[in-house]
């Protein structure tokens, strides 16, 4: 039978392989498409040696960028905030239960690495020095002072740059490393 367009939502794509440091478990983001709400809606799914299937490791519905800890008790991931499509970076256990927030930086995380010791992650995320007050109802202007005012898929950048900041795995303050 020759693919039709209704079995588009029947498709799953998978990305973002990351490999445990023992090396027989895997976890990656699948991604599938629901036509009733239009969205594509993305988990995280594991695969262990000798089980013969994946099946979900995460919620979902915006996960992203699964990483080992070093130490392989840990995943690090990018999911939203609560009440915001800002990615954040989240922690969960190895041993499954439920995922929880480390970061609320406001410009969001672009990308984390962790440390080799798994107590720290350092994050890349977008500072603006002239960001709105959330809170405040008075529109702000968008004043373009270089070429590079905005980037393809993310619009607006105006003077946000990317920094990095360090954090503990078990939580805290985030720390600005650059500037």
């Amino acid at each position: 039978m020759p693919l039709q367009p209704p079995h588009i939502h029947a498709l799953h794509a998978v990305s973002n392989p990351t490999l445990s440091p023992a090396g027989d478990t895997l976890i990656y983001v699948q991604v599938s498409t629901c036509a009733a709400r239009g969205t594509t809606p993305s988990r995280l799914m594991i695969y262990r040696q000798g089980e013969g299937r994946a099946r979900p490791f995460s919620a979902g519905p915006q996960d992203a960028a699964p990483r080992y800890a070093p130490d392989g008790q840990q995943i690090g991931f990018l999911r939203p905030g609560a009440g915001t499509q800002v990615k954040q970076l989240w922690l969960l256990s190895t041993r499954g239960g439920e995922a929880h927030q480390l970061t609320e930086l406001p410009g969001g995380v672009r990308d984390f690495a962790w440390a080799p010791d798994s107590t720290r992650l350092v994050v890349v995320a977008r500072v603006d020095p002239e960001a709105a007050d959330p809170e405040s109802e008075v529109p702000k202007t968008q004043v373009a002072r270089r070429i590079r005012y905005r980037d393809d898929g993310e619009g607006w950048r105006g003077e946000a740059f990317s920094q990095l900041f360090v954090i503990a795995a078990e939580g805290g303050e985030a720390r600005q490393l650059t500037s």
